[in-house]
């Protein structure tokens, strides 16, 4: 049951970022700071927020400090968003507070 709950408080975070980036365009940060991010997460974020051109042109930072992330979240997030030739104005990324990648 625990994990159920922290999934769908996850991908709710991620949708309210995506609402809140379609709905401005002016609206460039993602924050999902403390939101309990895991590595599979990752996949979600990617999916979400980075899969359509538009969207993922205009974030320009990408806040995932103090979540649960770890090595195999960091490999995913650098293949799947910050090697993502769409993601051309992603310039700030933060990972701190992470204690599973040692940060």
């Amino acid at each position: 049951m625990e994990e159920n709950m922290r999934n769908i408080y996850v991908h709710r975070a991620i949708l309210e970022q995506k609402l809140k980036l379609e709905s401005s365009s002016r609206y460039r940060k993602c924050r999902l700071s403390g939101k309990q991010v895991r590595c599979v997460d990752v996949y979600l974020i990617a999916a979400e927020l980075f899969r359509e051109a538009p969207m993922a042109a205009r974030i320009a930072s990408l806040q995932l400090d103090g979540n649960l992330l770890g090595p195999e979240g960091a490999g995913v997030l650098m293949d799947e968003i910050v090697c993502n030739p769409a993601t051309r104005s992603l310039v700030k990324l933060d990972l701190s507070n992470n204690p599973r990648l040692g940060i």
